[in-house]
């Protein structure tokens, strides 16, 4: 009789397996980080257009205007908004160390 001693062969692949894991918890959160930084800049351009100074009566009502289109755009990003909190929800789900 024999016996085989798969232990090491059982170490190297766990070993893999984490790797590829946290691999794939960095790749999500730099995917979430990129989603979110978008969102931002959405909301930092609108921000720029509303507390533009009008030098004129038109640029007040464009203003205006903008203004009231603004909640409309805010909903539209509210899928993108949930679609990146469901991403960080998981990711603290994984215990994942937010920079």
């Amino acid at each position: 009789m024999f016996q085989i001693d798969c232990k090491s062969i059982r170490t190297t692949l766990a070993d893999k397996h984490l790797k590829i894991a946290k691999a794939e918890v960095e790749l999500i959160a730099k995917q979430a980080k990129i989603i979110s930084n978008g969102i931002m800049a959405e909301f930092d351009t609108k921000d720029l257009k509303i507390i533009a100074v009008p030098n004129n009566i038109e640029e007040l009502s464009e203003i205006k205007s903008y203004m009231s289109q603004v909640p409309n755009e805010i909903e539209k990003l509210g899928v993108e908004i949930n679609k990146c909190t469901d991403i960080y929800d998981m990711l603290n789900e994984f215990q994942y160390a937010f920079e």
